[in-house]
C-alpha cells in the first residue's frame, strides 16, 4: 500500500498491478566494467543503452517475458528470494548512457525491490555465505536504511551521475 502513497498516487493508484518505469541517463564513476544486482518481489529490470542487463522478477512472475538469463547463480537472500546477478556492462567515467530500470507489483503481501551495483576488480567485504556485500546503485549520496529482510549492503558506496531522460 506505500507504493502509490511514495509517490502521491494513493487516490489514483490502488495498491496492486502497478509498473514503475525509471528512464534517464547515468554516468558511472569510474571507468570499468559494472554490472547489477537486484531482485524484485514482483519485477525488477535494467537496461543499459537498450540492452537488457538485469531481469530479477519473482520466482513466479513471467512478465515482463524475455530471453535474458543470469551469468551466476543466485546471490544472497533478498525479500522474498535471491538477488541475481546482472551482465557485465564496460563503462567510462562520465559518459552518460542510457538507463530503464522497471519495478513493479501484482498485489497482496508486501514489495520488495533491491538494486546494488558491483564493479570489476574491486574488493568487497563477503557474507558468512561468501556472498559480496556490494553497495545500493544510487544517484545522490544517501543514508541508506536498511529494511527488514534487506541484503547486507555496504553503507557508503559510489554515486552516480544522473541526466534526465529527454521528454519525448
Amino acid at each position: 500500500e506505500e507504493g502509490p502513497k511514495a509517490f502521491g498516487q494513493e487516490k489514483v493508484i490502488e495498491p496492486k498491478f502497478w509498473l514503475i518505469r525509471y528512464k534517464g541517463k547515468v554516468a558511472a564513476p569510474t571507468n570499468g566494467a559494472w554490472r547489477f544486482w537486484g531482485y524484485g518481489g514482483e519485477v525488477c529490470c535494467v537496461r543499459i543503452n537498450g540492452k537488457t542487463v538485469l531481469v530479477s522478477n519473482h520466482e513466479d512472475v513471467k512478465t515482463p517475458k524475455t530471453h535474458w538469463k543470469s551469468p551466476e547463480s543466485p546471490g544472497q537472500l533478498a525479500g522474498s528470494g535471491r538477488l541475481v546477478a546482472g551482465d557485465w556492462v564496460e563503462l567510462r567515467a562520465g559518459q552518460f548512457v542510457d538507463i530503464d530500470v522497471l519495478i513493479g507489483e501484482r498485489g497482496g503481501g508486501t514489495f520488495d525491490c533491491f538494486l546494488l551495483i558491483e564493479k570489476k576488480g574491486d574488493t568487497y567485504a563477503k557474507t558468512k555465505d561468501g556472498y559480496p556485500i556490494l553497495p545500493v546503485f544510487q544517484l545522490a549520496a544517501n543514508a541508506t536504511r536498511t529494511a527488514k529482510d534487506a541484503p547486507l549492503f555496504m553503507q557508503e558506496g559510489p554515486v552516480w551521475r544522473a541526466l534526465p531522460a529527454p521528454k519525448n
